[in-house]
């Protein structure tokens, strides 16, 4: 059966966050827990002591979070590289933050993952600007997360109907999507190999990336449709689900 290892981002104070991280536990499954540098050193000191002794929780590496730049997918690269390395049990990566909650059993998430060998994320071309992916850039932009450079590039895009932003390296296709998924484990491996031995892209998307985009709704969402058949995608993630 899956065992799910949950990359949980903290924005917040202490009782949030240990909450669903022990309430993600409870349920069998894993936490590895990204602490904003924003936050404050007591919350930080509180949630140590709180998650202290509990195997199935781990510190990733914290980083200061700034909206809509590479720090906020850097905190997700050491939350994944925290999991994998702390639980070789997991067979899936999910990402979440302190402002989630769980509202269905965690059996019927395992059921579904073991239905299925495929990844769960949304990737949509990020040059079809029309249909589909218009409206993703509205609701990125919508979403206001993006950093103010970023939105008025966005606004741009939907009202002329051009792509934004620049074209990624040659191999690649650009896509976006929403930014929660639930990815296999060797899924991740492989997104973590492919950025290790490419200086190139990792220049490219820590620049800024193809699109003006948020970065978080970007990277995952290009790489896994460049790594993964896309047989073994479902563009959706089963947040709300």
């Amino acid at each position: 059966m899956a065992t799910i290892a949950y990359l949980l981002l903290c924005r917040e104070g202490p009782s949030a966050t240990v909450a669903l991280a022990e309430r993600l536990c409870a349920a069998g499954d894993l936490v590895a827990l990204h602490v904003d540098r924003r936050v404050r050193p007591a919350d930080i000191a509180a949630i140590r002591a709180a998650i202290a002794g509990n195997p199935s929780v781990v510190l990733a590496r914290s980083v200061r979070c700034d909206r809509g730049e590479w720090s906020r997918v850097q905190a997700v690269l050491n939350a994944a590289r925290a999991a994998l390395a702390a639980f070789p049990q997991a067979t899936h990566l999910y990402l979440l933050t302190d402002e989630c909650l769980p509202i269905k059993p965690a059996a019927r998430l395992r059921a579904a993952l073991d239905a299925e060998d495929c990844d769960h994320i949304e990737s949509l071309d990020s040059q079809a600007v029309g249909g589909r992916g218009q409206m993703a850039l509205r609701a990125i932009c919508r979403q206001d997360v993006a950093a103010p450079r970023r939105r008025a590039g966005i606004r741009a895009a939907v009202a002329t109907g051009k792509p934004p932003g620049r074209a990624p390296p040659g191999d690649l296709r650009g896509m976006t999507g929403s930014r929660w998924w639930c990815l296999r484990r060797g899924t991740v491996e492989a997104v973590l190999a492919f950025l290790a031995g490419r200086p190139d892209v990792r220049r490219f998307f820590r620049a800024g990336g193809w699109a003006e985009a948020p970065l978080s709704a970007t990277l995952f969402q290009t790489l896994v449709r460049h790594l993964v058949p896309g047989d073994e995608i479902r563009s959706r993630a089963p947040t709300f689900e």
